[in-house]
């Protein structure tokens, strides 16, 4: 078969920048877009009103435990602290949260992030306990440590989805 000089030839390469970032922010399961837009606009709004004091929101050990502050375990997520935090721990999110969301589905995965705030502020208190603790020498800066962003419920998921692959280790491609 023979083609003439006036067929087009693929429309997918022929798509402009806008049309393929559309098409790939389409392509982004529901949850896992919420989560990039709502950290994005916590961050923009930060930003514009000049909020920089993050002593409110952050993970501290010691607001937590003298004063039950829980609400911290979860706003602390959602809270980043300069635009390259945000930007990596959501290009970080992308390809991760759209894998286990399209093998989990969003409420499960909506249910395993809380999960794993929870557990990781569980550790993240005991650790800070222990270590302020300590018999042989007491150190307080653990508990008094203002804690913000995402990566600790992505390396989570980094565990989960490498459980999930049945991979027996994991390589970082850089």
């Amino acid at each position: 078969m023979r083609r003439t000089r006036n067929m087009r030839p693929n429309i997918v390469s022929e798509a402009g920048l806008p049309t393929r970032m559309s098409q790939w922010w389409e392509s982004i399961p529901f949850l896992t877009s919420a989560v990039v837009v709502v950290c994005g606009i916590i961050y923009l709004v930060c930003l514009l009103v000049g909020y920089d004091s993050f002593a409110e929101v952050c993970f501290l050990p010691s607001a937590v435990v003298s004063r039950f502050q829980v609400y911290r375990v979860y706003t602390s997520i959602l809270f980043h602290g300069s635009l390259l935090h945000v930007l990596f721990n959501m290009m970080a999110l992308v390809p991760m949260g759209s894998e286990l969301e399209r093998i989990m589905g969003s409420v499960r995965l909506l249910y395993v992030i809380i999960l794993l705030a929870t557990s990781n502020a569980i550790f993240h208190v005991l650790i800070a306990l222990l270590v302020a603790h300590n018999p042989f020498h007491t150190y307080d800066y653990l508990m008094n440590e203002c804690a913000i962003g995402f990566s600790g419920v992505l390396f989570s998921m980094i565990v989960i989805e490498t459980s999930l692959s049945g991979a027996q280790s994991r390589r970082l491609a850089i």
